[in-house]
């Protein structure tokens, strides 16, 4: 569990910090012309929360709320594997074990929006929760299949 410990301060310290200190947009304005970003984008929308962000007029915000709502996932994705295969000495099974998981994952989620309602530039959002338990859902998903996969081969060999 000592893993999981050190994600949820890792989650915690960077949901501390101002968005300022986080965002990409000064390195894509360094590396790419919005103009030409602009043409390459789809006509796409996407709707969050209270704001809207227009790929072919915001490219670089767009790309940076693609790049930051992935983040969520793939962080809370592999806390979701971690969670599931630290709680294997447990000896948790099935839906029991998923629940805790989800649970574990639902409480940090909450505390990780907390803090950034917290913090200075930065919100807590609800739907933000939602994400993180997406990632979860499929960092467990994930740990289960690779740990089913592992039995399988063991079992042949």
């Amino acid at each position: 569990m000592i893993p999981v410990l050190l994600l949820v301060g890792i989650i915690l310290l960077f949901s501390s910090q101002p968005y300022q200190e986080q965002t990409i947009i000064p390195s894509l304005r360094g590396s790419f012309s919005e103009d030409r970003l602009s043409e390459r984008m789809p006509d796409l929308t996407i709707h969050y929360h209270q704001s809207n962000v227009n790929a072919k007029q915001q490219p670089f915000q767009f790309i940076e709320f693609v790049f930051r709502k992935s983040a969520h996932l793939f962080v809370y994705g592999v806390l979701g594997a971690l969670l599931f295969l630290g709680l294997r000495p447990f000896r948790l099974r099935g839906w029991g074990k998923a629940l805790l998981v989800l649970e574990i994952g639902a409480l940090v989620a909450i505390v990780d929006e907390i803090n950034q309602a917290r913090s200075l530039s930065r919100t807590g959002i609800p739907q933000d929760v939602a994400v993180d338990l997406a990632g979860v859902i499929l960092g467990m998903l994930f740990a289960a299949l690779l740990t089913a996969v592992l039995r399988r081969l063991e079992g042949e060999s």
